[in-house]
């Protein structure tokens, strides 16, 4: 369960702001907190909550499968740099045992590819990889699935509570809680982390 009433100071200012803002606009709601009512509030949280839930998971599978495809992809372009130096390898060894020469034209267009091949291909390696750590796309991926495994939590003890002021108002507190603190984590993983030209 979450604490029974939000701390202010627990929540940074960009978010508190539009709160206060969006609250003023809203102003105080006209209406008989009796049992139909609270039952609305609960309804409508539920609705919050599954669509979190179904959010997060997609995001979660998207995510990982992101991380894995370009892990795979940087390893395939490694691994066929290392192919290419092998085969190079090989071909220059069977010119030497057979005797043969390649024509100055051909070695040059052999040489020429080569080296474009062995310094490309790690390059664009390399760039992937520096995607993989910018994004943080497995670390989204395991914050996405541990919301949602909390939020799945959350919505078994709200389907299970005695339906009271005081129990719903300190389920929303939690709910606030956890969505505002995977935003956060978010927002400070970005902002720590620009985009900015090297060197």
């Amino acid at each position: 369960a979450g604490p029974a009433r939000s701390d202010a100071g627990s929540s940074p200012d960009w978010v508190r702001h539009p709160l206060r803002q969006t609250a003023q606009e809203i102003g105080l709601p006209d209406a008989v907190v009796d049992h139909a009512y609270l039952a609305d509030v609960r309804s409508g949280l539920v609705g919050l909550i599954d669509a979190q839930i179904a959010y997060l998971a997609h995001e979660a599978h998207r995510m990982h499968q992101l991380e894995h495809r370009l892990h795979r992809l940087g390893t395939a372009l490694f691994g066929a740099t290392a192919g290419a130096c092998i085969c190079a390898m090989v071909f220059e060894g069977w010119l030497a045992l057979a005797g043969a020469e390649l024509s100055a034209a051909a070695m040059h267009v052999f040489l020429v590819g080569l080296t474009m091949i062995t310094a490309g291909l790690p390059a664009l390696g390399a760039a992937i990889y520096g995607i993989r750590m910018q994004g943080e796309f497995a670390s989204v991926a395991e914050r996405a699935a541990d919301t949602h495994d909390r939020l799945k939590v959350l919505r078994a003890t709200i389907a299970s509570d005695m339906l009271s002021f005081d129990t719903l108002q300190r389920r929303i507190a939690h709910l606030t809680d956890l969505l505002t603190s995977d935003i956060t984590v978010w927002r400070r993983t970005y902002h720590a982390r620009p985009l900015a030209l090297p060197g």
